[in-house]
């Protein structure tokens, strides 16, 4: 008979080699790297006691040589119920260390970048999720009404708002209803349509939540809203209040004028403001293909509701979380037939719940992958892909009714740092900063 302590080191050496092929298998796929926000393990405090493992809804971490250990650290999404449960104090959720990051902005502890009077808010500071965008905008407008409030500004031939909000996602609706909450003029203006990347989210998609204020409504006690759900509550909230949003206008550029008020240009004309706060997020301009066809009617770059496309051949072009959701949420519609496009031979960064249901819809047929594809040209009823290899390409044809292509947006980095916002990969010296353009 095999003894307890025996069963225990067989059973422990069994769970260990499984996370260690885990993570080896995240180290192949690059899920071991993170995107945003991640959990920082002390591994001198942690007691392995596992409660951070249990409470992570997206798996994310795992207890290997009796420690906690990042496995999938491109999967946190900020939620930080492990940092509230861990009993030691020893793990935090955060950026870390971002001077050699050239995808995060330089903030100060208001969300003020190092252009003085504008403010980054949202997942564009790196910091991707709901409660959090929600916050950081009201901490900045909390911070500006501090300063409208103290500060005794020079009368000027135009009279700038207070705050111009660019984007309408969770943290530019939070900004605004604080703003509205402050009784201070402002614009607000986005791109779209309000609710940001949640209005992009596939069909029924749950967010999943920590309990957030928002302004003149009140607190979202419950943990799960599906993307409708959201917007809905949004929107009656604005219709409510009569807040004005000005949609389809393109934020382009933003300079410095003598009286220090900000002149903000966009796709529609000027808006002079005391103070900016950018929630634009981090995809807000589709990426494109640039191939013959692209702009035909039935080439989508987001998915509204699945629902509406029933008895139909689908091309989704795109290999990420979004383009996989996209497909398993149209597979799932009766009569529809998806393939999925993508450049690499296999899938990269998806998350295991997504992978577990494309594979099950591709056993009953639903979905088909082609990897290592890209399109040549869009028609009307059909296209052609490139398949294959350098060396053993050849095209492939096929019969299709309507293209999503999902292969994320363009931040807005290139605009940031031509006006000045400084960027973490650059914080290297003073004197390498250089001056920013909006003093010149």
């Amino acid at each position: 008979m095999i003894s307890v302590g025996l069963w225990e080191f067989i059973t422990h050496r069994a769970h260990n080699r499984r996370w260690l092929n885990e993570l080896d298998e995240a180290i192949r796929i690059g899920t071991n790297k993170p995107l945003y926000q991640h959990p920082y393990i002390n591994k001198h405090r942690c007691i392995g006691c596992g409660s951070c493992i249990r409470v992570c809804p997206e798996g994310v971490l795992a207890l290997i040589h009796g420690s906690a250990h990042l496995i999938h650290a491109s999967q946190c999404v900020g939620h930080a119920y492990c940092e509230q449960v861990c009993p030691v104090g020893a793990i935090t959720v955060g950026l870390g260390d971002i001077r050699t990051r050239s995808d995060i902005p330089i903030l100060n502890d208001v969300f003020e970048t190092s252009i003085p009077g504008i403010f980054i808010v949202g997942e564009l500071g790196g910091m991707a999720l709901i409660q959090h965008g929600t916050n950081q905008g009201i901490r900045a407008v909390d911070e500006i009404a501090k300063r409208l409030k103290n500060i005794k500004h020079e009368s000027t031939s135009i009279d700038p708002v207070d705050i111009l909000i660019v984007g309408c996602g969770p943290a530019g609706i939070a900004a605004t209803l604080r703003a509205r909450q402050h009784n201070l003029r402002y614009i607000t203006i986005d791109q779209n349509s309000l609710g940001g990347s949640v209005n992009k989210y596939p069909h029924n998609k749950v967010a999943i939540m920590r309990s957030v204020h928002i302004p003149l409504y009140g607190r979202l006690w419950r943990t799960k809203y599906s993307k409708e759900q959201l917007l809905q509550l949004w929107g009656n909230l604005f219709s409510k209040l009569g807040i004005k949003v000005r949609y389809n206008e393109e934020w382009l550029d933003v300079k410095l004028l003598p009286d220090k008020t900000l002149k903000s240009t966009t796709a529609k004309g000027t808006i002079v403001s005391r103070y900016v706060i950018l929630a634009l997020g981090r995809h807000g301009t589709p990426h494109r293909l640039d191939v013959p066809g692209e702009e035909l009617s039935h080439v989508f770059y987001y998915l509204g509701n699945p629902k509406d496309y029933r008895n139909q051949s689908i091309l989704v072009v795109g290999g990420g979380d979004s383009a996989i959701e996209a497909a398993i949420a149209l597979a799932r519609q009766p009569g529809n037939q998806v393939t999925i496009s993508y450049r690499r031979e296999e899938l990269f960064r998806v998350r295991r719940k997504n992978l577990k249901s494309l594979e099950q819809l591709r056993k009953k047929g639903r979905i088909e992958v082609i990897f290592n594809s890209q399109i040549k040209q869009i028609e009307r009823d059909k296209l052609t892909l490139i398949v294959g290899l350098e060396k053993q390409k050849s095209e492939k044809c096929l019969s299709i009714k309507v293209v999503f292509i999902l292969i994320g947006g363009s931040p807005p980095f290139k605009l940031l740092s031509r006006i000045g916002v400084r960027f973490g990969s650059i914080l290297k010296s003073d004197s390498s900063l250089g001056s920013s353009s909006l003093e010149k």
